[in-house]
């Protein structure tokens, strides 16, 4: 498991893809789930950005996100949309297929785990997670969890992880 907070998330599909309208309807939808008990989830699309063919790939689409990132200590569902709502009618295909018809791609969502890399708690930059740390973090709090404050809960991630190394 790869650790720390992505920057885009590439989603590789078999063959070509295609967006079948412009506009701002999003062809992929990220959610977010809390990491501990998997509720409260909550539709993000807005906080993100797709680019399509990143590379000049007709394979891929590319997850982006604005400024607040894909949050740690959270689970990310992307569901690749396959019909609009209320139209019935696909916005994320198959491309350059040999059908009469256009053909959706298949429906299914795709998680993505973003845990706290130890080294954003290393503060003192000694290789720990230590004392010193949480003497740094009372005298300058950052904001960890990458829910917009220092508080609480960024510190309780120091105090969770005292006497670790950091790789």
């Amino acid at each position: 498991m790869k650790t720390g907070t992505p920057t885009s998330i590439t989603l590789q599909f078999y063959g070509p893809v295609k967006q079948q309208i412009d506009g701002d309807d999003m062809p992929v939808k990220v959610y977010r789930v809390d990491f501990g008990t998997g509720s409260n989830e909550v539709d993000v699309t807005n906080n993100f950005d797709v680019v399509m063919h990143p590379g000049d790939d007709p394979r891929k689409v590319k997850i982006v996100p604005d400024t607040k990132q894909f949050r740690p200590k959270y689970r990310h569902r992307l569901v690749p949309i396959t019909t609009i709502p209320g139209i019935g009618e696909t916005l994320l295909l198959c491309d350059d297929l040999l059908t009469a018809n256009e053909v959706p791609v298949e429906g299914r969502d795709y998680w993505v785990d973003v845990d706290i890399a130890l080294s954003m708690l290393d503060m003192g930059g000694n290789s720990w997670v230590d004392a010193l740390d949480l003497v740094l973090w009372a005298n300058t709090p950052e904001d960890f969890n990458g829910d917009g404050n220092a508080d609480t809960q960024d510190l309780q991630l120091i105090v969770d992880n005292l006497g670790q190394p950091v790789d």
